[in-house]
């Protein structure tokens, strides 16, 4: 068999493995980085014979993405959700459970049943246990309960469909914990936007919590055909067929609209107030506000990466010098609605900059960013050059201006950029891939050790429990905006950005570290030589999270920053 279809083969074979199980996302990244290496791709444009395989690789996988069929184990189960998560058997003993669960609830527990003192929420326990084990009942099943500190949550209960072992339902449950999944703010914000009654919404908020039709109708003195004919009319309002859909709904919209007083967490970390705001064209954008109540406003950009998730001590920091970060979730990003077009994400992001500015109440001022969040920065100064004083950028990176310069970077970096230019389908599947790979607690510590191994500031701040939470939540903006914006960033972000600088007409000031192996200050230093507008100051031992490890730093340089820039504030405060 010729090389060249030996190559084929053992690349479809890596893709379709990939597809089917992200764990082998690394097989084929290996089978693609050796096929660009001999440039076996050149050439290839949307008639390639390899882009009618990506496209049916992309869509096995999207089918496939939510299925637990390539746990192994109980325990792998639990231990690769992020939420609190516990495995309970039919007599409702839990048989597997994550450090999330013990944190949650304050101690290990043996039994489903112990994790509420109130008899009355304990038989919504059994009898949901119970129901997940009737054939004609629904695989899924919510109860709401009041731990043993008077904590509320909503118990999300999902029958395995399979058994370790092997054997077809093996009677296994895993459950989730949420926060409690009503507040006034879902109410009101699932009354507007699907236009329910008031007599539909009861009828929502009663189902979601799990009631029957015949326990709703004794409560509300409506009867059963009423309600149903009401639960068929929420389904269409919402968009959803069943029960289980519109809880998800809820509990979605729970996490987008929560609420914060702005006290401390148990972690220390004080709770981001968050906010939203709607476009002309319709999409939602979503964000947190963090620092003071009441400081000084800016705008946060997050990088690919790295979000907006600030350590404890950067937020007293903010506090104490009256500064609020307004953090937005990018489009693509997190909360936020997609891109209309994930390829033309930059352009998409300069042209709906100034109503984001107004509606945020941000006339005009500095920028502040984190690593490649400087990419659209200097873009929006450089189109609105009016709306922006200056740009602060915390370990930002560079343009890629040469293939020399590409080759300096590490390699799973030259992998983005060579595919960036070669398929922006490969690249979708590289990034949605190992994003679900990475969304496991496996496949996510290996890739922190692999973005901040070469730090040994980064690798020692990853060893704070609070730091390395922070890293993790910033990846799973990537997964919950589903990768669009990621993936679309990284078409443009390993090349050459560089006429955004160039255009832009206020300073630049980069802050990096010393230790920064991704973007390292040396190649700052050298853009930045012949650019008199760009300025890059240097934190000694300091990596990529040196807003974790060095925040005093950070925020003498950002006041600095402010104090240079043109004096105009962002908002009247």
């Amino acid at each position: 068999m010729p090389d060249w279809e030996s190559r084929r083969d053992r690349i479809l074979q890596a893709l379709y493995a990939t597809a089917i199980e992200p764990g082998e996302h690394e097989r084929f990244i290996d089978e693609w980085n050796a096929a660009l290496d001999v440039e076996y791709f050149d050439g290839a444009g949307e008639d390639h014979w390899i882009e009618s395989h990506l496209e049916k690789a992309l869509s096995i996988f999207e089918r496939l993405e939510f299925e637990d069929s390539r746990f192994s184990s109980l325990n792998e189960i639990v231990t690769s959700q992020i939420s609190p998560a516990a495995i309970v058997d039919k007599r409702g003993n839990i048989t597997a459970q994550n450090d999330n669960w013990v944190g949650a609830l304050g101690s290990h527990r043996s039994s489903i049943f112990s994790i509420t003192s109130l008899h009355a929420e304990q038989k919504k326990l059994r009898d949901a246990i119970l129901s997940l084990h009737t054939i004609m009942e629904t695989r899924m099943a919510y109860v709401r309960f009041t731990d043993t500190s008077q904590q509320s949550h909503t118990a999300v209960m999902r029958r395995l469909p399979f058994q370790p072992s092997g054997k077809i339902n093996g009677g296994d449950i895993i459950v989730r914990l949420a926060g409690n999944i009503w507040t006034p703010t879902v109410s009101s914000f699932l009354a507007e936007e699907f236009e329910l009654t008031p007599a539909e919404l009861d009828a929502a908020i009663h189902i979601a919590d799990g009631k029957t039709f015949a326990q709703i109708a004794t409560s509300s003195e409506r009867s059963t055909e009423t309600l149903r004919s009401q639960a068929k009319a929420v389904y269409a309002k919402v968009g959803v067929s069943n029960r289980e859909d519109l809880v998800r709904v809820i509990l979605q919209l729970q996490m987008l609209t929560q609420s914060s007083s702005g006290q401390a967490n148990r972690t220390g970390r004080l709770e981001a107030r968050e906010f939203s705001l709607e476009l002309s064209d319709g999409r939602r954008l979503f964000g947190d506000e963090r620092g003071a109540v009441d400081g000084r406003r800016f705008l946060f950009l997050h990088g690919l990466g790295l979000g907006h998730q600030f350590s404890s001590q950067f937020e007293r920091l903010l506090v104490q010098n009256g500064l609020t970060a307004l953090c937005l979730d990018r489009p693509g990003y997190g909360r936020s609605d997609p891109p209309v077009d994930w390829r033309r994400g930059l352009e998409e992001w300069v042209d709906i900059f100034p109503e984001i500015q107004k509606k945020l109440g941000l006339e005009s001022g500095p920028l502040v960013s984190q690593t490649g969040g400087v990419a659209f920065a200097s873009a929006a100064a450089a189109r609105h050059p009016g709306l922006v004083s200056g740009i602060c950028a915390f370990a930002a990176g560079v343009p890629i201006t040469s293939k020399a310069q590409l080759k300096k970077y590490p390699r799973h970096f030259q992998l983005i950029s060579r595919t960036a230019h070669t398929s922006p389908t490969a690249l979708r599947f590289i990034m949605v891939t190992a994003a679900s790979y990475f969304s496991t607690v496996k496949g996510r510590e290996r890739m922190i050790k692999r973005t901040y191994a070469n730090s040994p500031s980064d690798v020692k701040a990853l060893e704070n429990t609070e730091v390395h939470k922070c890293v993790c939540e910033s990846m799973e903006m990537i997964s919950e905006g589903g990768f669009d914006g990621f993936v679309g960033d990284n078409m443009f972000m390993w090349g050459d950005w560089s006429m955004h600088h160039q255009n832009t007409q206020c300073e630049i000031s980069y802050l990096n570290g010393t230790e920064d192996a991704v973007c390292p200050i040396e190649w700052a230093q050298e853009f930045a030589a012949d650019k008199p507008h760009i300025s890059v100051a240097a934190v000694e031992g300091a990596g990529q999270l040196m807003l974790h490890t060095h925040p005093e730093s950070a925020i003498e340089h950002l006041l600095s920053c402010f104090a240079r820039y043109d004096g105009r504030s962002l908002a009247n405060v």
